[in-house]
């Protein structure tokens, strides 16, 4: 859209958006079928579906400010082409059903289509998908944003949802509410598409931002009170540039991806790009994800809970009679990596998985507790009771460990609010894509892996042709360390050194 921040009543002063009855939007306990049922509207939308099986999604969202241009048409078309997505997802058509008919005859066949029209010259939201995909259901509520629900054989149901937002105020809290309840289905969900609002003021450049902090303000508190994540991107830091000049030109990133916790423990790796855009005032959006998961190293961790076990003491401290020969530093290397080794090995053999055990546990009492006639049945039935409250205590420690809730108190229980927590840090810290020196984007893990490891070597390499003697190249005035302070530092560490510095480490 092209909107001027001065101007908070551009072309929408006129449109009136067409809600739905609120009988019509799920309830808390409201399952994802009833949902179905209550909140189909067949007379705005036009469905299509096929099953298949397929491992990776690909889509691609485009502001197309009128779909009829032929302009517009031939480069979304063109885009198809070069991309070759799976979705795609159009907002600000401009469209009413002939232009939609016109469009689609330009379709390959075995794509189908869905779509809410235009409120005259007004809105209107698109989307296409290739049939292969599965099972595609669409659901409007109101006009502003287009549902859409995807199953096959082979994957989870998940939900997308394509917004193209009002500009005004209480039109952009109607539909903050009616996708806040959608929140409650717990299923995979992939919010996109043009929210006409920021997050934050570092995402909109030129002017003044009071036209939107309003806005941005009620945008971060939906984004956060559904606790959704905004996917990391490459390319351009804003989507929309108003194409106006001098003081008048504006950016801001308007077009963006949410996810919940679900979506992210569905599909394992992603690909978010902002497109160079050519025909709209906005930037094409092109999103990859797979549900298949890359191979990760694994990575030793002390667990917490293993301090519960008796073997565990035993497995460090066989560890630590050790003497071995070296300097100070290999020595506590080299028992560091005796520790590492006899607790692997202790834990394979003495402690079971806890998953499968409280499993286990949970099937017995389950037996016992249908065997009660029995009066011996009573003690054992109390020893598995402590049994299972143990596993339990294990399984929270474990959880908590690795969100880090290094506050958390003992006998604390939420696992699902750990499980979350430990989802929304994997988004934070997963790398999706590297840029090296030379602008080349890698995405593949194992690309990733070998750029990293390309720039350090690099790095630390030192050139063959180049001669320098490094102590001549320092400067003379350089602070020296005096003679005390240096025998002070490559003196001997004695065992009650390092002793007290492991004591004075923080607990978890």
């Amino acid at each position: 859209m092209e909107e001027d921040c001065d101007d908070e009543d551009d072309d929408y002063s006129d449109e009136e958006d067409e809600e739905m009855p609120d009988d019509d939007v799920p309830e808390d306990s409201m399952t994802l079928v009833q949902y179905l049922e209550e909140a189909r509207r067949e007379a705005l939308i036009r469905k299509g579906s096929q099953y298949s099986d397929v491992s990776t999604k690909k889509g691609r969202l485009e502001n197309c400010r009128g779909i009829s241009a032929i302009d517009t048409s031939s480069g979304v078309l063109r885009l198809i082409r070069k991309f070759n997505p799976i979705i795609v997802c159009l907002v600000e058509t401009h469209a009413n059903s002939d232009r939609v008919d016109r469009f689609c005859n330009k379709v390959p066949k075995h794509w189908e289509w869905t779509a809410i029209l235009a409120n005259g010259f007004s809105g209107g939201i698109f989307v296409l998908w290739n049939k292969a995909i599965g099972k595609v259901t669409p659901i409007v509520v109101s006009r502003r944003v287009l549902h859409i629900i995807i199953s096959s054989a082979s994957s989870k149901s998940f939900i997308i949802s394509v917004v193209y937002n009002s500009v005004r105020f209480q039109k952009q809290c109607l539909l903050w509410n009616e996708l806040s309840k959608i929140t409650c289905l717990r299923i995979p969900w992939l919010i996109l598409g043009d929210f006409n609002s920021v997050l934050s003021r570092s995402k909109h450049k030129g002017g003044s931002f009071s036209y939107y902090s309003r806005k941005s303000r009620l945008f971060l508190d939906f984004v956060d009170s559904n606790n959704l994540l905004d996917l990391k991107y490459t390319g351009s830091p804003y989507t929309w540039c108003n194409n106006q000049f001098g003081s008048a030109h504006r950016w801001a990133r308007l077009d963006r991806c949410l996810v919940n916790v679900d979506w992210l423990a569905s599909f394992k790796s992603y690909n978010l790009k902002h497109l160079t855009r050519s025909f709209s005032d906005h930037s094409p959006l092109f999103l990859s994800a797979s549900f298949l998961p890359f191979h990760k190293k694994n990575v030793f961790r002390f667990e917490n809970f293993w301090l519960d076990f008796l073997g565990c003491h035993n497995a460090v401290l066989t560890a630590w009679n050790f003497n071995p020969h070296g300097n100070p530093m290999h020595s506590f290397s080299h028992l560091l990596s005796r520790v590492r080794s006899n607790l692997i090995s202790w834990s394979h053999k003495g402690v079971n998985n806890i998953d499968s055990a409280l499993i286990h546990t949970e099937s017995e009492i389950h037996h016992l507790e249908q065997s009660d006639s029995n009066p011996n049945i009573f003690a054992i039935l109390m020893e598995h009771y402590a049994k299972l409250s143990t596993l339990q205590l294990q399984y929270n420690t474990k959880c908590a460990q690795r969100a880090r809730l290094l506050w958390l108190k003992d006998g604390d229980k939420n696992t699902n609010f750990f499980h979350n927590t430990i989802r929304i840090r994997s988004h934070a810290n997963f790398i999706s894509q590297i840029e090296d020196l030379d602008g080349n984007v890698f995405c593949s893990h194992a690309d990733i892996n070998s750029t990293f490891l390309n720039f350090y070597q690099n790095l630390w390499t030192a050139p063959t042709e180049i001669h320098m003697d490094i102590l001549k190249a320092l400067p003379s005035d350089l602070p020296r360390l005096s003679d005390s302070d240096g025998a002070h530092l490559i003196r001997e560490v004695t065992k009650e050194e390092v002793y007290a510095t492991l004591m004075d480490l923080p607990s978890a």
